[in-house]
């Protein structure tokens, strides 16, 4: 059968194929309605070193960051903060705190960029998790560096560099 067919039969017996197109285009429209909408926000942030003028010496009693002394230093601290945000714990406690725990993130060993991505049927919910998941990656980077007793000028920073905040569906 060929498309010519298809058609003169659907001609033939159209008291059939209209109430059935009819039928499906309501079916289309009432269901659209019932399906929620996703919302998705999301953004990135940078692991900044230190800065240090070329020429400049460090005492050699200094104390230098030893996250810094890890094999491509910013991209390991990045994936390692990648690692706890995907821990079950993290996300409980996101859940926990009325934030979502269905967030994605993306590292890369040889970036010091984090990525996110947080949907949900919420938008105002979407956005708080998005800037709960940069607050935790700042404060969890201060507290490990504040555990390996690193000082201020040798300190890693987070930069917000994509956070759009604004919800799309």
């Amino acid at each position: 059968m060929d498309l010519w067919s298809l058609v003169q039969v659907m001609f033939r017996r159209w008291w059939v194929v209209v109430p059935l197109l009819a039928l499906t285009a309501w079916c289309t429209v009432a269901l659209t309605d019932e399906i929620p909408a996703e919302y998705e926000v999301s953004g990135a942030v940078l692991l900044v070193g230190p800065a240090r003028p070329e020429g400049v010496i460090v005492d050699e009693g200094a104390q230098d960051n030893r996250l810094l002394q890890l094999s491509g230093s910013l991209g390991t601290v990045s994936q390692a903060l990648g690692f706890t945000l995907d821990s079950e714990r993290v996300r409980s406690d996101f859940a926990d705190q009325g934030l979502l725990a269905s967030y994605e993130l993306g590292t890369d060993s040889r970036s010091p960029i984090m990525q996110f991505i947080v949907g949900g049927e919420d938008p105002d919910l979407a956005v708080a998790t998005m800037d709960a998941l940069m607050m935790f990656v700042e404060d969890e980077l201060n507290r490990t560096q504040d555990e390996l007793g690193t000082p201020l000028e040798d300190r890693i920073e987070v930069r917000s560099i994509s956070a759009d905040n604004e919800p799309t569906s």
